[in-house]
């Protein structure tokens, strides 16, 4: 168990590994940011600063010490292309939620899109949409890739662990310094609990559909 957090190589979370999913989960960073400030940090600024910034640093260190952290380039490419599963099953999860119950999940996507593109007047453009978008499958992109990197076996376990903490997190940030003007109803918090908890289901079996399809092809 202590391996996880330190070898002798420096490849535990506590060495390159942590600092290799922290930075290639900044995607969170500019968002939190552009958050915890209240919108006064635009998202454009914590884009550029603490996501683009971080994501250029980390794949040239992992290609310059493989040996440190046991991450070569081949693996995050690997890890790259399994993170995709797990936030379209998180996305096309919430689709039912918004025809049942009428919940949008695409909402904020416009403020993202706004923010970070300077937009002023009206924001509901499909440029600001499709920008938003583009920072949403970012964040849960970079989730997927820090949990790879983090654990040094996937486990149906640990992904639920890793769906866990991403819903308390969206359960505290949310409330507090997003939904400002109401509590949010219980569907909400189902919702959020749900989706993140397909999300850790993608975790797990992306390796399995990879595996299967280069098996089969």
């Amino acid at each position: 168990m202590t391996g996880y957090f330190r070898d002798k190589m420096g490849g535990g979370w506590l060495g390159y590994r942590g600092l290799f999913a922290a930075l290639l989960a900044s995607p969170q960073f500019g968002l939190s940011v552009y958050w915890f400030t209240y919108t006064s940090v635009a998202l454009g600024t914590g884009t550029f600063y603490l996501t683009l910034i971080p994501i250029l640093i980390a794949v040239p260190l992992i290609a310059l010490l493989p040996g440190k952290s046991g991450i070569t380039p081949k693996l995050l490419a690997t890890y790259a292309l399994w993170a995709l599963l797990p936030y379209t099953l998180y996305d096309w999860a919430r689709v039912p939620m918004n025809l049942i119950f009428g919940i949008p999940f695409w909402d904020h996507w416009y403020d993202w899109g706004a923010s970070i593109m300077g937009t002023s007047g009206t924001i509901f453009r499909y440029d600001t949409l499709t920008t938003g978008l583009a920072s949403h499958v970012l964040r849960g992109w970079g989730f997927a890739v820090a949990y790879y990197i983090l654990v040094r076996r996937v486990t149906l376990v640990s992904a639920f662990a890793m769906g866990w903490a991403m819903t308390f997190f969206y359960w505290l940030v949310f409330p507090v310094w997003v939904l400002t003007d109401a509590l949010p109803p219980w569907i909400w918090w189902f919702t959020a609990w749900m989706s993140h908890m397909v999300f850790a289901l993608g975790l797990w079996l992306s390796p399995k559909v990879f595996a299967y399809y280069r098996r089969a092809y």
